[in-house]
Formats: structure tokens, C-alpha cells, sequence
């Protein structure tokens, strides 16, 4: 097909019985082959190469500085920024056979001195505690939306916070970036607040 990722994936949205219930009606638990139920805020759809390109370029990290990704999936966007920058990464994700599936991943790779894989469920997670340059997450708005008020304390610390497709519902957009067209994503950052207003 020729649509891109957001496309295909808002057009599964739109003719999903998961969305289309209103809160608390799920009519059906399993969507992508997917249980909902279970407590996951997304599924898994991984990143395209050409996107995690564009994204390590435009946050341009450094060695020494640290990446943490919010349901990091297999890995990958981790892996690539260990390997082209030497950056420290630490993937937080809550499906098992993911965890399992990214830790391998990372072994293959030979980063294991700078890639940390952890399971945690997102909502769960205390984001002030995390120390990282910036913060990359590839989740659906609905996920956004629940984990904007955390996020928010996170973008104060002057972290970068970068999310893949979907822009942060409710965040001011002077915060934003947008960067590519078909493999879009959003970076935010706060500018420094003015002293003495």
C-alpha cells in the first residue's frame, strides 16, 4: 500500500470497534492481535528505519548522554542511537516477549554496557526520576494523553521530548517542532522561563 504508518494506523483506529466504544465499553479486547485488556497503553508497531534516522539526527545527542524511551518495543530506536553516538539508552516496556525480544536484540548488537532494558508499565512509572537528555515515545494519542501531565514535569527539567506520528494533545505547539512529512515527529522543548515575571 502507499499509505504511511500514520495512515495505515489511523485508518485501523477508525474501523476498530476498540475506539470507536466509548471509555469503559470495550466491545472487543483483542485489536491488531492485541489484548487491550491486559493493560497495555499501544501496540507494538515498530518505528521505519528512515524515521529513526531522521529523529537521532535532529535530537543530535552526544556520548554520555542518555536516551530513555517510553515503550521501547524491540529496541531498535535504543540500539541505533548506542551505536551511531555512543549514547546511554534505557527502554521502558511492558509486553514480556518485547522485553525478551529487545534485550536480545541489544546483546546482538553489543551494546549491553550502554543499553538498559526494563519492564514497567508507563503509567506506573515515576518520569521525574528519570535523568535523560531526551524522551522518545512512538504512542497512540489516547497513551499520550494519559501520560501528558508526567511528561510535562519531565519537558520542565529541559528534557527534550520527542513523540513519533502523533503530536502531545493539549501541549502548547510553540513548544513544538515538526520534523519530516511522511515520517513525522514532534520534539518539544520549553524555553527557559524569564526570571523576575
Amino acid at each position: 500500500s502507499n499509505m504511511t504508518d500514520e495512515e495505515e494506523i489511523t485508518q485501523l483506529i477508525q474501523t476498530n470497534p476498540y475506539f470507536a466504544s466509548s471509555p469503559g465499553q470495550v466491545k472487543s479486547s483483542r485489536v491488531f492481535g492485541y489484548d487491550w485488556s491486559a493493560g497495555f497503553l499501544c501496540p507494538f508497531y515498530p518505528t521505519n528505519e528512515k524515521t529513526i534516522e531522521l529523529l537521532l539526527k535532529e535530537l543530535d545527542m552526544k556520548p554520555g548522554q542518555t536516551l530513555c524511551d517510553l515503550g521501547c518495543g524491540d529496541g531498535r530506536i535504543l540500539i541505533q542511537a548506542s551505536l551511531c553516538s555512543g549514547v546511554r539508552g534505557i527502554g521502558y516496556e511492558l509486553d514480556e516477549k518485547l522485553v525478551e525480544t529487545a534485550r536480545k536484540n541489544v546483546a546482538e548488537a553489543g551494546v549491553e554496557g550502554l543499553v538498559e532494558i526494563v519492564q514497567a508499565d508507563l503509567l506506573m512509572l515515576d518520569l521525574e526520576k528519570i535523568q535523560a537528555t531526551a524522551v522518545v515515545m512512538y504512542l497512540l494519542d489516547n497513551a499520550l494523553i494519559k501520560l501528558s501531565e508526567k511528561l510535562r514535569s519531565v519537558l520542565q527539567k529541559g528534557t527534550l521530548v520527542a513523540s513519533i506520528s502523533w503530536p502531545i494533545p493539549y501541549w502548547d505547539p510553540q513548544w513544538m517542532k515538526t520534523v519530516g512529512h511522511d515520517n513525522s515527529f514532534y520534539v518539544y522543548k520549553v524555553p527557559p522561563m524569564i526570571t523576575g515575571e
